[in-house]
């Protein structure tokens, strides 16, 4: 425990001194309320989100007060982030799920729309990106190889081994949020190591990623790894190297990785991935016949398309925020369905439904008109937000609600930010391009 509370005071003192640490130390929340969660017996764990929140918006109003003309309110994201939240803040009034709608928009409102707007003031400043990506990038290296090291000592020890579905974390806990934040990790392992061209260096990132995605298979986590397998392909396809040698290269090396950790770990350590829509019972004190976790999001989906073709005009402004846990409880205890999509359409209707895609489609539309009048400039700076961006979007599909998602937003007001300050505001190409370079040192 002395440990423990030696790294929250230095971790305290970084995010004071630099505001972006705490939007860093965000990502790998997870994994710190897990072991919190261990550590004690106390439900401390659940208001750490908020302690970190409250002390990196202390110090980013310390550091950043005289910057608050930054944040244009006329732009279009910002814009429709507003309107995004008057539309969830409206539906509170017809929910019938009131105080739990409450505090989904109060947590939203207060946290994730902290988030989006001082990740969008932040990272209009080159020495704030550097200090975020190094930051998190080798706290998440240190957690991967901690986790690695207690992995070993389990496998040789045989427990892991007796069981029939083997899911482990350092922390113990739910698999799902130590996945998710080294999928963030191998992206941005992964960027750096397309990046540099200096073979030394290409293997020493290639020894940081290798426990990062240890620890992620581990997890045995489906969602995450499936989703970080989709946009390594696409990005191996559309950015790494010109020649098509290169791309065949990097696949070549991918697939033999894979396998070699198919050989290396036990099989119960990837099994669940053979029965992914496998029905069985998981209430049965109501006869349910669904069970595996792919299986009971099918049966979510199911059923709020059920929900509107018996009630046809919820489907315009939908049935208030929170409230899929009301009209649901009855079935099972969950309070959203696991995807996004039908989570605003179910609470917030078409009209919520409508503003989210048009944000997506929006920044979609600026992020291409800025690839191609400087490919270079974007690969070198943006991708790695662009990927993690996606790479939350796609798991925000199978797990998680919107406040759950916050680092979703996290990832779009740090693009937001960078096609303002980096694209629109110059119009030197040169300048740009010498700071972007700096990024990636």
């Amino acid at each position: 425990m002395i440990i423990f509370y030696t790294i929250a005071i230095i971790l305290i003192f970084f995010i004071i001194a630099f505001p972006v640490v705490g939007l860093s130390a965000m990502l790998i929340l997870p994994i710190i309320k897990d072991l919190i969660s261990v550590q004690t017996d106390s439900d401390f764990s659940s208001n750490v989100t908020i302690i970190i929140t409250l002390i990196t918006a202390f110090s980013f109003i310390l550091h950043n007060i005289n910057h608050f003309s930054d944040l244009k309110l006329n732009d279009k994201q910002i814009v429709l982030f507003l309107v995004f939240i008057a539309i969830l803040s409206l539906s509170f009034l017809y929910t019938k799920a009131p105080e739990y709608g409450f505090q989904k928009l109060l947590e939203f409102v207060l946290i994730n729309g902290f988030i989006f707007f001082s990740s969008y003031i932040l990272f209009q400043e080159t020495s704030n990106i550097k200090i975020f990506k190094d930051s998190f990038k080798y706290a998440i290296l240190v957690i991967a190889i901690i986790n690695v090291g207690f992995l070993l000592k389990y496998i040789l020890s045989g427990r892991l081994l007796e069981m029939y579905v083997a899911r482990f974390t350092i922390t113990g806990g739910n698999p799902i949020g130590m996945a998710r934040t080294m999928g963030l990790g191998f992206i941005f392992w992964f960027v750096h190591l397309e990046q540099k061209e200096h073979i030394v260096k290409k293997v020493l990132i290639l020894l940081c990623i290798a426990p990062i995605a240890v620890s992620l298979i581990a997890t045995n986590t489906r969602g995450p790894i499936l989703m970080l397998m989709i946009l390594v392909v696409v990005y191996t396809f559309l950015y790494w190297g010109k020649k098509t040698s290169d791309k065949l290269l990097i696949f070549i090396l991918l697939l033999l990785f894979i396998v070699l950790l198919l050989l290396l770990l036990p099989s119960n350590f990837f099994n669940r991935f053979s029965y992914f829509f496998e029905q069985g019972v998981f209430n049965t004190s109501k006869s349910v016949t669904q069970s595996s976790s792919s299986a009971m999001r099918l049966f979510y989906f199911n059923r709020i398309i059920k929900y509107f073709i018996e009630q046809p005009l919820s489907l315009v402004f939908g049935t208030g925020i929170g409230n899929f846990l009301s009209v649901f409880s009855t079935v099972w205890i969950v309070r959203y369905p696991h995807n996004i999509f039908f989570e605003i359409l179910f609470e917030t209707g078409l009209v919520g439904l409508s503003i989210f895609l048009i944000s997506l489609i929006a920044m979609q539309l600026d992020l291409n008109q800025f690839n191609s009048q400087n490919p270079s400039l974007y690969k070198k700076e943006l991708i790695p937000f662009v990927l993690s961006f996606y790479y939350m979007l796609l798991n925000a599909q199978i797990s998680g609600d919107i406040f759950d998602n916050r680092f979703l937003w996290l990832f779009w007001g740090g693009i937001v930010a960078l096609i303002n300050s980096r694209f629109k505001a110059s119009t030197n190409g040169g300048d740009l391009l010498e700071k972007a370079t700096t990024l990636t040192c």
